[in-house]
């Protein structure tokens, strides 16, 4: 789906996809900006004799293995509504990561949320449907995101969110006016080849680890989900991942002792070293909490480190300071990554190094 001033750049996007696929146009270019409306069009157009039909906007980098792996995620759910793209800064996101790293490739959608529509594929029946069900809406919504989020609320269709995406979004200025939404990225991009692990599927988190603003939280959920999430307050925090006030910043001291400000004042650097300490602690502890291996949780790839460094870009995007802290990227995650460690052996102590000496990063064990 595209709009006529991206013609050239959905044109080039369709041959690159090959499949026979073709560009919906926006039938309004030159309306009130309206994702829904082309969306609409977009969903109607499953080809002759298809089963499942893929929708991708017109900005996205595919992945080269994306009908590869879309192909085999059909396979495996043949009924559900699947997202191949969830972006960094958002509570999707935040649970992508979680799932990532806990080894997962799969997880049900953030009830409360948009429902991600970069790159969507679904069952023809559904698309149809959801096509029929849009079409009246469109004078008075304008975003297929959250019209698919509320249409699959009221169904009893399976939704999964796919980690690590299989189209990256591209480096375009919004035209649906999102760009003051802070960074447009997957949390992970599948740039490299499959590997032969299976794509396990995440059930449910306890809590949900975010770094947002410049400020890591804890979002709890209600008993059986029905329940708006609750962002936790400050105590209750620390009391849920079982750190201090004061342990804060002295782990923050050891984690990122070499981290330097590129030009901020002091405090601004002991501000946002603290935050990425008890965020990064705070997903160990999540993690610790879902079961994961730590073995597993703690394993370095590229697409985990970029799964790392995008929470740290997503956090620090509303706050102004991505830029000034963009060349020191690498050094952030790096702390942050021992943070993870540190809270997927609860609190650090000599005591966990010796417990766990092939687990616990160095830095660790001069506490």
């Amino acid at each position: 789906m595209a709009h006529p001033r991206r013609a050239a750049l959905a044109a080039r996007l369709a041959d690159r996809l090959g499949r026979q696929t073709s560009v919906v146009f926006d039938p309004e270019p030159d309306g009130e900006p309206n994702p829904l409306r082309c969306a609409v069009r977009a969903w109607q157009r499953c080809p002759p004799g298809s089963t499942h039909h893929l929708v991708v906007q017109d900005d996205v980098e595919p992945s080269s293995w994306l009908w590869e792996l879309a192909d085999a995620a059909v396979d495996r759910f043949p009924d559900a509504v699947l997202a191949l793209y969830v972006n960094a800064n958002s509570f999707n996101g935040d649970a992508a990561r979680v799932a990532m790293l806990a080894g997962h490739t799969w997880l049900p959608p953030f009830r409360y949320e948009y429902f991600p529509t970069l790159a969507v594929v679904m069952p023809c029946r559904t698309a149809h449907e959801f096509a029929a069900w849009s079409g009246p809406r469109v004078p008075v919504e304008r975003d297929d995101d959250q019209a698919l989020a509320r249409f699959l609320r009221s169904r009893p269709d399976p939704a999964l969110l796919r980690v690590p995406a299989l189209v990256e979004h591209g480096r375009h200025a919004s035209l649906a006016g999102w760009g003051h939404q802070g960074i447009r990225r997957s949390v992970s991009f599948q740039a490299d080849p499959p590997g032969s692990d299976p794509e396990l599927e995440l059930a449910a988190l306890p809590a949900l680890p975010r770094f947002v603003d410049g400020r890591s939280s804890l979002v709890v959920f209600g008993d059986r989900g029905d329940r708006p999430p609750r962002v936790l307050p400050d105590d209750e925090h620390l009391s849920f991942v079982d750190m201090t006030r004061l342990g804060v910043p002295r782990l923050a001291t050891v984690l990122f002792a070499g981290v330097t400000d590129p030009g901020g004042p002091p405090t601004g650097r002991l501000r946002l070293v603290r935050q990425l300490t008890l965020a990064g602690y705070s997903l160990g502890r999540v993690l610790a909490a879902a079961g994961a291996d730590p073995v597993t949780a703690l394993r370095r790839t590229d697409r985990r480190d970029a799964a790392m460094r995008s929470y740290i870009e997503a956090g620090l995007a509303g706050t102004g300071l991505l830029d000034r802290w963009s060349g020191q990227l690498d050094a952030l995650a790096e702390g942050v990554w021992t943070a993870v460690a540190a809270g997927l052996r609860g609190h650090p102590s000599t005591d966990a190094a010796e417990r766990h000496p092939d687990l616990v990063p160095d830095a660790l064990r001069l506490l």
